[in-house]
C-alpha cells in the first residue's frame, strides 16, 4: 500500500484519503480498467489505484481555500443544527475558536493507507472510483463553506447544511453498492 510523505500537505492528503472511507474532484482516473474487480486487482494495480485516489485529493485539497475554516464552520453548523445556539455572535465565537485551535496545531505526521481491498471485493475499479470521488465531494463540500467565520450568518449555515446534505445523498448512492459488495472499503457507520 502506499504511504504519504510526513509533510503539512502529505498530512493533509493523508487525512483526506484516510477520511473519506469513514465518512469538486473531476474524477479519479487510475488509469486500470473500470470492469475489472477490485478483489482481482494485483499488488501494483492496487498502488496504481491509491495513486489515482491519492492524486484526486491532492487536487481536492489544492482546492480547498482554508480547511481550518471549514472545520470552524462545521463545528458551528453542528451547535446550531443540535440548538446549541442560534445567536450568529455565539456561532461566530465557535467558528473562530476552532479555527484558530487548528491554525495553531502542529501538523501531526500520519501515514494512512488507502481503502483495503480484500479478495472478496466485487466491486469493479469504476464503482469504487465513482465511490471514492463522491466521499471526495462531500469533504470538499465540508470544507469549503461559502462564508468565513466572521461573516457567518444564520442563513448561510441553513444554506451550507443543505448543500451538504446534497451531496450526502450522492455519497449514499454512488456507496450503496459498494459498502455490500467491497468489505471494508466504506466503513461501517459508528454506533
Amino acid at each position: 500500500m502506499k504511504m504519504f510523505k510526513h509533510t503539512s500537505k502529505g498530512a493533509a492528503v493523508a487525512a483526506l484519503v484516510g477520511l473519506l472511507t469513514a465518512c469538486g474532484s473531476g474524477g479519479t482516473d487510475s488509469g486500470l480498467p473500470a470492469d475489472k474487480p477490485g478483489g482481482e486487482l494485483t499488488a501494483d494495480e492496487e498502488e496504481q489505484l491509491c495513486d489515482g485516489f491519492t492524486e484526486s485529493a491532492t487536487t481536492a485539497v489544492d482546492g480547498i481555500d482554508n480547511p481550518c475554516v471549514g472545520g470552524g464552520y462545521f463545528l458551528a453548523a453542528l451547535y446550531f443544527s443540535l440548538g446549541a445556539s442560534t445567536d450568529e455572535a455565539d456561532l461566530q465565537a465557535v467558528c473562530m475558536g476552532q479555527q484558530t485551535y487548528c491554525e495553531d496545531a502542529e501538523a501531526e505526521p500520519t501515514e494512512p493507507m488507502c481503502p483495503p481491498l480484500t479478495e472478496d471485493c466485487e466491486s469493479t475499479v469504476g464503482e469504487l472510483e465513482t465511490c471514492f470521488d463522491a466521499q471526495l465531494d462531500l469533504t470538499v463540500a465540508t470544507f469549503s463553506p461559502e462564508e468565513d467565520c466572521e461573516t457567518l450568518s444564520v442563513d448561510g449555515l441553513e444554506a451550507y447544511m443543505a448543500d451538504v446534505e446534497a451531496v450526502t445523498g450522492d455519497v449514499n448512492e454512488a456507496c450503496e453498492d459498494v459498502a455490500t459488495s467491497c468489505p471494508g472499503f466504506v466503513p461501517e457507520p459508528a454506533e
